[in-house]
């Protein structure tokens, strides 16, 4: 593989922590619905699952399709009212963008958020305008960890996978990447379960911070 030139980022997990407002908005449901809360440090580990899963592991795996369905629109229809509530990035996030901006890098977003979620996100955040490329989960018919989110970045930004690096906190983050053919990062801090064995994940490298990519990079020049 080449010198990487371009960064694509994960977005829960990964730049922002949406966990709070996650677990906030789930237990709103729970409430709803008489059942009792589902602590944060339980939830952390769901989040980039996407919000059936966060449910279901909240009813212990026991919900049928349709009540799943059910309780999911309800979810989001809670989350769509606190997606900015505690939400915010993660330490050294903002710096290591600026960095990548006085290297001349680009960088972009590549999340399973649905766009009706992650936009308002990433404009509160401050990221929008200075994104290189933005696809959501209903940008491509397919979501992580198909590849095909990260090759439609990759085609947007008129480059080669094999020139893109992919930085993510999930296993399904590395087997997109891996998929795509571009570089896996994972970062340490993510929602992953505790003692998860990320060097087991098949990554290119394991970030105990997002500004230990600048190294990295540096590493590759």
């Amino acid at each position: 593989m080449s010198s990487p030139n371009t960064i694509l980022f994960d977005l829960d997990g990964t730049l922002a922590d949406t966990a709070g407002d996650l677990n906030l908005s789930l237990n709103l449901l729970l409430e709803q619905e008489q059942r009792p809360p589902m602590p944060l440090e339980t939830m952390r580990p769901c989040v980039g699952q996407g919000a059936a899963h966060l449910i279901q592991a909240a009813y212990h795996g026991q919900l049928a399709d349709g009540e799943l369905e059910r309780l999911t629109q309800d979810f989001l229809v809670i989350y769509a009212k606190h997606l900015l509530d505690t939400t915010c990035l993660f330490p050294g996030v903002v710096q290591t963008i600026a960095i990548l901006a006085k290297r001349r890098l680009r960088w972009g977003i590549v999340t399973n958020k649905s766009e009706h979620f992650a936009v308002p996100i990433i404009k509160k955040l401050g990221l929008y305008e200075d994104a290189a490329c933005l696809v959501c989960g209903d940008t491509t018919k397919a979501k992580k960890p198909s590849p095909i989110p990260l090759l439609h970045a990759a085609n947007q930004l008129n480059i080669e996978p094999a020139d893109c690096i992919y930085v993510g906190d999930h296993l399904n983050d590395v087997k997109a990447a891996n998929s795509a053919g571009m570089y896996s990062l994972i970062v340490a801090y993510g929602y992953h379960a505790t003692g998860s064995d990320l060097s087991q994940w098949n990554s290119d490298a394991i970030l105990n911070n997002i500004g230990d990519l600048i190294e990295w990079l540096d590493s590759r020049y």
